[in-house]
C-alpha cells in the first residue's frame, strides 16, 4: 500500500484523496512546528530539518495525479488546479488594484475549482485510459 503513495499512474478514488491529504498535510503541519521549534534553538543550521516536506509533497502530487487520472484527464490538469491559482495571485500582486481584485477573484473561484474537481466530483464510472475505476479501499 505504501508504494501506492508514490505512484503515479492509474486512478485514485475520492476518499484516497482525501486521505492522503489530510495525513500528509497534518505531518507537514508537524514537520514544520518541530523545525519552527528548532530554529529557535538551533538558529539557521535548523534548515535542513525543513527537507522531510519535500518528500511528504512527493504523495500529495502523486495522487493528484491519480485523481485527474480518475476524473478522465491528464497531468497538466493537476498543473493548472494547482499552480493556476498562485500564478493569478502573483500577477494580482503586480497588477493595479482594480485588475488585481479581479485575478486574486480569479485565483479564488479556480482554486475552489480545483478542490471541486478533486475532492467532490465522482471520476469516471467504468475503465479509462488510465485504468479501470479504483477500489474505494485503495490509496
Amino acid at each position: 500500500m505504501l508504494d501506492r503513495l508514490f505512484k503515479f499512474s492509474g486512478r485514485s478514488s475520492r476518499l484516497a484523496f482525501w486521505r492522503v491529504q489530510l495525513i500528509c498535510s497534518a505531518l507537514i503541519g508537524l514537520v514544520w512546528i518541530l523545525g519552527l521549534a528548532a530554529s529557535l534553538v538551533v538558529g539557521p543550521w535548523s534548515a535542513p530539518l525543513f527537507l522531510p516536506i519535500l518528500l511528504l509533497l512527493i504523495p500529495l502530487v502523486a495522487v493528484g495525479v491519480r485523481r485527474v487520472h480518475d476524473r478522465g484527464r491528464d497531468w497538466r490538469w493537476l498543473v493548472l488546479l494547482a499552480l493556476g491559482p498562485y500564478l493569478l495571485a502573483m500577477w494580482a500582486s503586480l497588477s493595479p488594484p482594480l485588475v488585481g481584485v479581479v485575478l486574486m477573484l480569479a485565483a479564488t473561484l479556480l482554486n475552489l475549482w480545483g478542490w471541486v474537481e478533486l475532492g467532490l466530483l465522482k471520476g469516471d464510472p467504468g475503465p479509462n485510459a488510465y485504468g479501470p475505476p479504483p477500489r474505494l479501499d485503495a490509496l
